[in-house]
């Protein structure tokens, strides 16, 4: 089964910032360090509910869902891997890839979805460069023609593993939206095995779980500060292999 989520009472929370004060922002570029921002993030969400992604350059797509697995797994880690957490998702505002694999545009809205919907390894589909984002939004757009219903539990998942792909599944998330007004759908990523034996992490498999954007939490889990893993100095020098 891919990510369960057991739904018991959500871990212990503070309180969101007052209405009207601003969101916090977070920027990603083609040369940020993954693990520094995903470190930012998470410092962000211990005290703010969402958090405005802003992402411009080459491969930032794909990053920012890397960044997204990444700081989900330390929050997580800091709940004592308490069920009722849930997952960090990605609500599109803007994304723009003119060709693929060249430089894009991305605005989104990260969060915290409390009962992201259950999905079975059957369903999950594999997406590669030679993949359209036309036929995936169509498969997505079949599964949503059930109404109410089919909306309330509608859930898809891909795997893949590089920008290409990561594009492809913005893009037709993103068509979707506009072809059903109103409809805000959220990508909630995740980190699958390594293709590569020496468990590089830009080997790893990105899994993508898309479904509504819903029952997001409206509290910051208000937990305690998150050692580095590494220093500065040992995460620039993985980044640059």
């Amino acid at each position: 089964m891919a990510t369960a989520q057991l739904r018991p009472a959500a871990p212990r929370a503070t309180r969101a910032a007052p209405r009207g004060l601003s969101v916090p922002q977070l920027k990603v570029r083609t040369s940020s360090c993954v693990y520094e921002t995903a470190g930012q993030l998470t410092e962000h969400l211990k005290r703010d509910p969402e958090v405005q992604l802003e992402a411009s350059g080459l491969k930032v797509a794909e990053k920012s869902l890397r960044i997204l697995s990444l700081a989900g797994a330390d929050l997580q880690k800091c709940t004592g891997y308490l069920p009722g957490f849930g997952a960090l998702g990605l609500r599109l505002d803007h994304f723009r890839a003119t060709t693929l694999s060249t430089p894009c545009e991305l605005r989104a809205r990260v969060a915290r979805l409390l009962e992201p919907p259950l999905v079975s390894d059957s369903i999950v589909q594999v997406v590669t460069k030679k993949s359209s984002w036309p036929g995936l939004a169509e498969g997505i757009l079949h599964q949503l023609d059930g109404g109410e219903a089919a909306l309330e539990h509608f859930a898809e998942c891909f795997r893949f593993v590089g920008a290409g792909p990561a594009e492809l599944v913005l893009l037709a998330a993103q068509h979707v939206e506009k072809e059903r007004p109103g409809l805000r759908l959220a990508l909630c990523p995740s980190l699958g095995a390594s293709l590569d034996h020496t468990g590089g992490f830009r080997y790893n498999e990105v899994l993508v779980l898309l479904c509504s954007w819903s029952n997001v939490a409206s509290e910051a889990p208000g937990l305690p500060a998150i050692r580095p893993r590494h220093s500065a100095k040992f995460l620039e020098a993985l980044e640059a292999e």
